[in-house]
């Protein structure tokens, strides 16, 4: 009888035993580690936080010097027909009829008037509104709307040459989302996050690709960092190439996603993302590598230049426009294929614009600036 007794408490015991091991299994396996997470994540959200607001407040990289050339003076006879008129006030800024309250713009009043607004921005001939009548080859008149009296002169905004930070030997022009054209939005997209615009800072999808390729090769070949996560790396972080840095930023980029919109990230994207060098200067930006490629703004731009721009974020100075544009050519065209595949643009837009040869400016103005 004693043993039969005794077995039912042996069997309690070990059920106990049990029980106690698995427990602690699920101590050391599931909750310290889900509990060690929980307070990183919580701690971590603070810090970042405060790193985010911090750089976001602080403008020293937005409020460098800036150049401007001596303002140009539209004058009866002047020698520019109303085609290379609005070319010219384009490049300076003006926007096509008012693009928002308050813009200095311009507006086609027939093939040979143009209206011309100057904002009070404008250091000369504040808030006024004229109108321009051109031949074929020079200025005939300037009226002035509010009067109707003729002038025989009229200054235009000051072409801004370069934002230039002299602690860092960095050339930038700053530009809002408004002034990039969908055809640079679609071109970045294609080249190096074409889910940008629905994912929350992180791709899983590209993640999962990326690994199946790199294991395929047996290298890294394919990389999976978001337009968010590039933007995080070069604005808040270091260059390293640590587990620790990358978990930073990929906790980051969901922060600034939770924070600012798309449009606000790409924005910023777009005048920190690093272009390659012109002469000692670092190109920062797409504003102001436009000008110093292609001589020309940001809303100007080619499809083939903009597929040039997007091309060369990878790896800018291996595929500098400006040294290596057999290299740069390659990386367009693969870009414009990926437009075509995507959707963005027909076959036959893709085709046209790959026939194009790569053609960029000299370097000149900023070689007398560095001087």
């Amino acid at each position: 009888m004693a043993s039969s007794k005794s077995k039912p408490k042996a069997s309690r015991a070990r059920r106990v035993k049990s029980r106690s091991i698995l427990w602690k299994v699920f101590l050391s396996l599931v909750l310290l580690p889900s509990l060690a997470v929980a307070i990183f994540l919580i701690r971590y959200y603070y810090v970042f936080n405060a790193v985010i607001e911090t750089k976001m407040q602080n403008q020293d990289r937005l409020a460098e010097t800036r150049i401007y050339a001596a303002p140009q003076v539209l004058f009866p006879g002047k020698p520019l027909g109303c085609s290379e008129l609005v070319a010219r006030i384009r490049r300076l800024g003006y926007q096509d009829k008012a693009a928002y309250p308050g813009a200095s713009y311009y507006k086609h009043q027939s093939p040979n008037k143009v209206l011309i607004y100057n904002n009070a921005s404008v250091p000369e001939a504040p808030n006024r509104l004229v109108e321009v009548s051109c031949s074929e080859r020079a200025i005939r008149s300037i009226v002035d709307q509010a009067s109707g009296r003729e002038l025989q002169r009229f200054p235009l905004k000051p072409e801004l040459l370069s934002n230039a930070i002299d602690k860092s030997r960095e050339k930038r022009r700053y530009v809002s989302y408004q002034d990039i054209p969908q055809v640079l939005i679609n071109a970045v997209l294609a080249a190096e996050d074409r889910r940008f615009f629905a994912h929350s800072g992180i791709d899983p999808i590209r993640i999962v690709k990326a690994l199946i390729v790199n294991l395929r090769e047996g290298e890294a070949t394919q990389g999976a960092s978001t337009l968010t996560q590039q933007f995080v790396k070069n604005y808040f972080l270091t260059p390293e190439r640590t587990w620790k840095r990358k978990l930073t930023d990929v906790y980051m980029s969901i922060l600034l996603e939770k924070r600012l919109s798309k449009k606000q990230i790409f924005e910023l994207y777009s005048n920190e993302v690093y272009l390659g060098q012109a002469g000692s200067f670092s190109i920062v930006g797409f504003g102001k590598a436009a000008n110093i490629f292609f001589n020309k703004s940001i809303r100007d731009l080619t499809l083939e230049e903009a597929a040039t721009l997007a091309g060369i974020i990878a790896a800018p100075n291996r595929h500098s426009p400006f040294r290596y544009r057999e290299r740069a050519k390659m990386r367009r065209n693969l870009v414009l294929d990926r437009m075509a595949e995507y959707g963005m643009i027909t076959p036959e837009e893709r085709d046209i614009a790959k026939s194009k040869p790569i053609k960029v400016e000299s370097t000149s103005i900023l070689n007398y600036l560095d001087a």
